[in-house]
């Protein structure tokens, strides 16, 4: 949601986050509502999870200053690049995005570049033992449902704009597509965290994200946690092999993560990539890699 809101105040012109608002509360009300009716775990709900005050302390914190923190850090990278923040300006560098292309096309191609980048940081962030710490608040969660999909780190959210956004923006996309890819993200993320026992055929598990396959990521087991980094389509996943498909047996496996060293408090979490080196010196989620090298 914070990228909504950055688009809207770098560019101004008519770009407006309320359309975005929109999305993400419809998505977290349907969402509730789906959890009442179809309950995929009785001690998974949402109202009665001890830890809701904290996740939306999380969720308030990392939308308003998320990306800002990741748009700080890449305005040098803007300027040596010589970008100008501005509607239709002409860049000094050139663009060589298609601008000509149908805008259908066009978004098409932001969003799958947008999720690919992201695969990417999202992989390295469970694989890489000294970035663990932005992405595991995410996960130190032991149960899913709505409010989950937002509890991030500012931290995590920050780079998710430098590793995913940065680079459409220098390409010459057009700002809206943050926008637009950020409401995707959203319309899928917040139900695919849900506490609910939605039936999807099966066939749609390998083209977008569902419940059932996001779950297997929240996993605290590490193999099966250390797979499933899809945002929007699990395609980049069955191209790089960290595709799980979801079974029914899925239901017996916790989620979280199997040691978490931190206080199990909002300031010690949205610290957590500061304190981390005083609480633990390895990351608990054992990379996927890692572990098949040791068996």
């Amino acid at each position: 949601m914070g990228a909504a809101f950055l688009a809207a105040e770098i560019y101004g012109g008519g770009l407006s986050p309320l359309w975005f608002f929109g999305i993400a509360a419809g998505a977290v009300v349907v969402s509730l509502i789906l959890e009442t009716i179809i309950p995929y775990r009785a001690d998974w709900t949402t109202m009665g999870d001890p830890s809701l005050v904290r996740d939306l302390g999380h969720t308030f914190v990392s939308s308003a200053f998320g990306e800002r923190l990741g748009f700080v850090l890449a305005t040098p990278l803007f300027a040596v690049a010589g970008y100008t923040f501005a509607p239709e300006a002409d860049q000094i560098w050139g663009s060589i995005w298609p601008h000509h292309w149908p805008m259908a096309v066009q978004l098409g191609i932001a969003i799958m570049i947008a999720e690919g980048l992201d695969y990417w940081r999202h992989r390295l962030e469970h694989e890489i033992g000294f970035l663990w710490p932005l992405h595991f608040v995410h996960h130190s969660a032991s149960r899913l449902n709505t409010i989950k999909s937002s509890r991030n780190n500012v931290a995590d959210m920050a780079a998710r704009f430098v590793v995913a956004y940065m680079p459409l923006l220098l390409l010459g996309a057009p700002a809206e597509f943050i926008l637009w890819h950020g409401a995707v993200v959203t319309m899928l993320g917040i139900p695919a965290h849900a506490n609910m026992d939605a039936r999807i055929p099966t066939f749609l598990h390998r083209l977008i994200l569902t419940p059932q396959v996001h779950r297997i990521h929240h996993m605290a087991d590490p193999i099966k946690g250390n797979s499933n980094y899809a945002n929007v389509t699990p395609l980049f996943d069955q191209l790089f092999g960290t595709y799980t498909p979801p079974t029914e047996a899925d239901r017996k496996v916790p989620a979280g993560v199997t040691d978490n060293p931190l206080p199990t408090n909002f300031w010690a979490e949205a610290f957590a990539p500061l304190l981390w080196p005083f609480y633990r010196d390895s990351v608990p989620h054992v990379a996927r890699n890692d572990r098949h090298n040791s068996e």
